[in-house]
């Protein structure tokens, strides 16, 4: 399902998605908060595609009420800033199957199927692009650099392993650094979605010390 202020706005991502239609399928697109009840209530999608910056759609409260009524959904917001703070407060209160990225970070169709899939099989998904951007201007983190570039591997859901083979470094050692992220951000050790929790709580914590 797309969620969108008007025609114009969905336009651009249907005609991504219409080239992947053996692989997925766009079942409705809708412009209120109405409509996206009511087609919640009627089912039949299990992927919500919803532009984040829509002026006359909350598409916070939008996406509260659909993960109340059906909570296996999952949710792609898409930003052109990465500037929705109110976006990143639901990420950490319901990370399950939750991904916020900039429009230009999903701009062909395969980048965007991947990220749809992803979500759909349950994931927290951060565009590292938006992490880059936030944390701009803000006071040095006492994270190092490679643990940040860790932090922003996990943010679009690497595994450790693939962490490992990214930075060419042993699988146990980036337990070490993810441990030691968790540690400095005074986070309970990783869970099954504590990794962009960890992202969220770095970006509000450069926010806090700017």
């Amino acid at each position: 399902m797309l969620v969108a202020e008007r025609e114009k706005s969905a336009r651009g991502l249907r005609s991504l998605l219409s080239q992947r239609t053996t692989e997925v399928q766009v079942v409705a697109i809708v412009y209120s908060e109405e409509a996206v009840m009511e087609r919640t209530l009627a089912a039949g999608f299990h992927v919500a595609l919803v532009d984040a910056t829509l002026p006359g759609l909350d598409c916070v409260r939008v996406a509260r009420l659909v993960r109340h009524l059906r909570p296996e959904v999952a949710f792609v917001f898409l930003s052109a800033s990465g500037q929705e703070e109110r976006v990143r407060s639901f990420m950490a209160e319901s990370p399950m199957g939750t991904a916020y990225f900039l429009k230009r970070s999903v701009h062909t169709p395969a980048r965007l199927l991947r990220v749809l899939r992803d979500a759909a099989d349950g994931l927290s998904l951060f565009d590292p692009a938006i992490l880059r951007r936030l944390g701009e201007g803000s006071a040095p983190s006492s994270l190092t650099p490679r643990e940040l570039k860790v932090l922003s591997l996990m943010a679009q859901a690497y595994s450790n392993a693939a962490i490992a083979r990214a930075l060419g470094i042993q699988p146990k050692t980036v337990g070490h650094h993810i441990s030691s992220i968790f540690a400095k951000l005074a986070l309970p050790q990783p869970g099954c979605h504590a990794r962009v929790q960890a992202v969220l709580t770095y970006l509000s914590e450069g926010r806090a010390k700017a």
